[in-house]
């Protein structure tokens, strides 16, 4: 099998058992899947993608046992354009390379980034 893993980084909060215990409960009362990871003592993975909103974020300090990040998010929410006409908003080109031209849905670009993998294999 053609795979690859990523593991994060991970941050040193929980250190306590009552602290670990108390983040299983808050993810459960807001319905958060966590991951338990055996091996460690008091760590948890929690995963994130595009689609976490600020309402989100509160819910992971919440399970965390931290303050709400409300006050935090409005001071860097940008206005209703997202990140334009914002200091990152990107100026430069993207997706420029004949790669991208030549493979015009996500399954025929995968198929391109996968075909060296199976070669070797």
């Amino acid at each position: 099998e053609c795979s690859a893993v990523w593991r994060a980084p991970r941050l040193r909060g929980i250190r306590s058992e009552q602290a670990f215990q108390d983040a299983l409960v808050n993810a459960e009362i807001r319905q958060i899947n966590i991951r338990i990871y055996e091996d460690e003592p008091y760590t948890i993975g929690i995963s994130l993608d595009e689609t976490v909103t600020s309402e989100d974020l509160d819910d992971l300090l919440f399970v965390l046992g931290a303050p709400s990040s409300t006050n935090l998010w409005q001071q860097f929410k940008p206005g209703d354009g997202g990140i334009l006409r914002t200091k990152f908003e990107r100026t430069s080109e993207y997706l420029t390379h004949p790669t991208f031209k030549k493979y015009h849905s996500e399954h025929q670009l995968t198929r391109y980034i996968r075909e060296p993998e199976c070669i070797f294999y």
